[in-house]
């Protein structure tokens, strides 16, 4: 019984290394990126129309493209931030910008597809 304990206890020592490893929340962070496209993907379009409230879905197709943008920008800091927390030197940020622009990227492919 008390091998497995440490074995146990050795594993949860190693993934708290690796958990705190700047490489593991990198993947944390495009994995989590990754899966909220289809979220937004899932959310964002009825068609080819962005679906918006009724105060936004009158406006024209680059003001809903401009809130889309606004939408996956704030999605995509907000996933940085969970998995990188505050950082001095602006990793969370810089990954934030990098996953928004292939997010809209693949958006815009998504849409023409369409």
């Amino acid at each position: 019984m008390n091998s497995r304990r440490k074995i146990n206890r050795n594993i949860a020592k190693r993934w708290a290394i690796v958990g705190n490893s700047m490489r593991y929340k990198r993947a944390a962070v495009r994995e989590a990126s990754w899966n909220s496209l289809d979220d937004i993907k899932e959310e964002a379009f009825d068609g080819i129309l962005i679906t918006l409230s009724s105060h936004n879905s009158g406006k024209s197709l680059n003001v809903q493209k401009r809130i889309l943008r606004r939408i996956v920008e704030k999605r995509q800091a907000q996933i940085a931030h969970r998995y990188m927390g505050h950082t001095d030197d602006l990793t969370a940020s810089h990954l934030a910008s990098v996953y928004m622009s292939k997010t809209m990227k693949i958006l815009h492919q998504y849409q023409n597809c369409i």
